[in-house]
């Protein structure tokens, strides 16, 4: 959504569903490596990523409206310093009377993912690649003429991993961080 040029220094990462690569899992005994375990950790993380990806743009579309962003904010572990940041930018959003809209070719690639432990003690790490094209606009006030007022639509790519952890049963966010940004470009593969 180019909220990063907007309202910080940094990209705010926000995964897509997409295909993966996936690492060996420890097993329930003995630490030994379990397919079923791994593949089954994987659809999870993927589908978590398609919700928070959903969640991410009702959010972002509406910031001022608690039914939109409750849903994003549960995706992230209490206690996630991601999870601040984004309550930041959402309030960011909703002081300055802005909203996001996706732009038209905006995409994200999951480069890597690895599977530490499958649940209950689930941990998984993965790096994505996100092009995004969204659109930052102001949504209280129009131009002269009755014209939107675009906050920010500079396009961007960025790579960011994140780390999943299971909390009561269910594949949250605990951390991402943005490793590598590309202003202007499409830099990630294929979608």
């Amino acid at each position: 959504m180019s909220t990063a040029a907007a309202c910080s220094d940094s990209a705010p990462p926000h995964p897509l569903a997409a295909p993966s690569t996936t690492a060996g899992t420890r097993g329930a005994v003995g630490g030994t490596p379990t397919t079923d375990s791994t593949v089954e950790a994987e659809m999870a993380i993927r589908a978590a990523t398609r919700r928070y990806d959903q969640a991410y743009r009702d959010a972002i579309a509406n910031p001022g409206n608690p039914a939109k962003t409750q849903p994003l904010l549960v995706m992230y572990t209490a206690n996630s310093p991601e999870r601040d940041r984004i309550e930041n930018l959402l309030q960011t959003f909703t002081r300055n009377g802005w909203a996001g809209r996706p732009g038209g070719a905006g995409h994200q690639s999951i480069e890597n993912v690895k599977i530490m432990n499958a649940p209950p003690d689930g941990l998984a790490e993965t790096t994505t690649c996100t092009y995004d094209d969204g659109i930052v606009f102001d949504a209280a006030n129009k131009a002269p003429g009755g014209h939107e007022i675009i906050v920010n639509d500079a396009t961007q790519s960025y790579r960011t991993t994140w780390t999943w952890v299971t909390d009561a049963g269910t594949w949250k966010i605990s951390d991402a961080t943005t490793v590598k940004t590309w202003m202007g470009a499409d830099q990630c593969a294929p979608h």
